[in-house]
């Protein structure tokens, strides 16, 4: 008599659970449908939009939009999971509303699904993969989207367009440590290193939150760009990372981007717990076209390894249009970065935030390889194959002492 009462308390539990599965997931779903449907409505009059007659000409609105798809296989992963596939998607809404005087507002929305292969590495084996998720739905370890606020921000231009403002919450990789070649894992690279400086974006900046811009062109081929990113809205001065950035354009087809920035942020030191310190690093970033079809790119930083694990980052790649070969729309490239971690932290530490390897933690190297090849079928849609590869993943420090390969397709269609 107990167990037949126990049994139906359990499968009523798990009928209950299962419909607030279900119901969590139709909230997020309605709020997808529910942005792009409204964007639609706005953008009516554009000619990238469904319908007509919106009210986006009326109201001076600019809207694009994107989404994108990957599914990722491995042989094996590195974390003592059987894993060895996983799928994500993403989409992104923008909005810029032109205003009098030199000056815009540019509202971006997104949100996806899916969190990618679970490998232990540096850098993300999919940059792309969402990390915005409603942090009271992660039953069984799924992750379930919402819409957010990628970004929203005021720019105004002052002294005929020579210097720029901004303010609102920003993403400090659209301003800075940019490359045109390296930046867009919707389009280009999805290993981390190969998007942005990983240990830029992860250890000192702490994502997009409130902040501002300034930015002065000198003249065409110079600029000098400052910015401070909170990383506490509510401790929005103590808290943060002002960033500095000049950039040198000796070539109509090339830029040269020298970058510090500092963390007011307190750590204590890897080697001395008794003393603590706001870290700092420092960077570059190089991207030049050759002969029209060829481009190079280049980065390297350089972060306090008193306070940060990932000490030296640096990676070079290139691109060829596929109009080489008769295939203007086409694009193949290749990368390769290294990822060093710091030499301050104790040799054979067993610290969980260092180390997953139960050898304890070693002062190596990760090295990372991307190719891929854009096969562009219209001027909306790619599909893209792609091949990741992984050596000695964070340094040695991976619970699993393997390397990591990765296949992967990509599909992304633009609106």
């Amino acid at each position: 008599m107990q167990d037949g009462l126990a049994n139906h308390v359990a499968k009523a539990n798990s009928n209950i659970a299962l419909k607030n599965k279900i119901t969590r997931r139709i909230k997020m779903n309605k709020k997808i449908i529910a942005a792009l449907v409204a964007a639609l409505l706005v953008a009516g009059g554009n000619s990238s939009s469904l319908l007509a007659g919106g009210l986006a000409d009326d109201l001076g609105i600019k809207i694009s939009g994107n989404a994108i798809f990957i599914l990722q296989g491995t042989p094996k992963l590195n974390d003592g999971s059987d894993k060895k596939h996983s799928g994500s998607y993403t989409f992104n809404l923008k909005f810029i509303k032109e205003l009098e005087n030199n000056a815009k507002i540019v509202f971006h929305l997104d949100g996806g699904e899916g969190s990618g292969l679970p490998g232990q590495t540096y850098a993300w084996i999919n940059g792309d993969a969402d990390s915005s998720y409603d942090p009271d739905s992660k039953e069984d370890g799924n992750a379930y989207t919402k819409v957010r606020v990628y970004y929203l921000y005021y720019q105004q231009a002052f002294l005929d367009e020579k210097l720029t403002l901004n303010f609102g919450k920003l993403n400090h990789a659209s301003f800075f440590d940019n490359n045109e070649y390296a930046n867009d894992e919707e389009s280009q690279f999805v290993t981390g290193t190969f998007v942005v400086n990983q240990g830029l974006y992860t250890q000192l900046v702490h994502g997009r939150h409130l902040g501002f811009r300034a930015k002065y062109d000198f003249n065409e081929k110079l600029d000098f760009s400052y910015a401070y990113f909170s990383s506490d809205v509510d401790d929005f001065a103590s808290k943060g990372t002002n960033i500095a950035q000049i950039t040198l354009k000796p070539a109509e087809t090339g830029n040269y981007r020298f970058w510090y920035a500092g963390d007011n942020t307190n750590y204590a030191h890897f080697d001395n717990a008794n003393k603590s310190s706001g870290g700092y690093g420092f960077g570059l970033s190089f991207d030049q076209q050759i002969k029209g079809n060829f481009g190079l790119f280049a980065r390297a930083s350089y972060f306090d390894p008193n306070v940060y694990v990932q000490n030296l980052e640096y990676s070079i790649g290139g691109q060829i249009s596929g109009a080489s070969w008769d295939r203007e729309r086409d694009k193949l490239a290749i990368a390769v970065g290294k990822v060093t971690n710091s030499d301050k932290i104790k040799e054979g530490s067993k610290d969980k935030n260092y180390t997953d390897n139960s050898k304890g933690y070693k002062n190596g190297t990760e090295t990372q390889v991307e190719i891929y090849y854009n096969i562009g079928f219209t001027d909306n849609l790619t599909l893209s194959p792609i091949f990741q590869y992984f050596a000695n993943p964070k340094g040695g420090n991976a619970a699993i002492d393997e390397d990591i390969v990765v296949y992967g397709i990509r599909t992304q269609f633009n609106f």
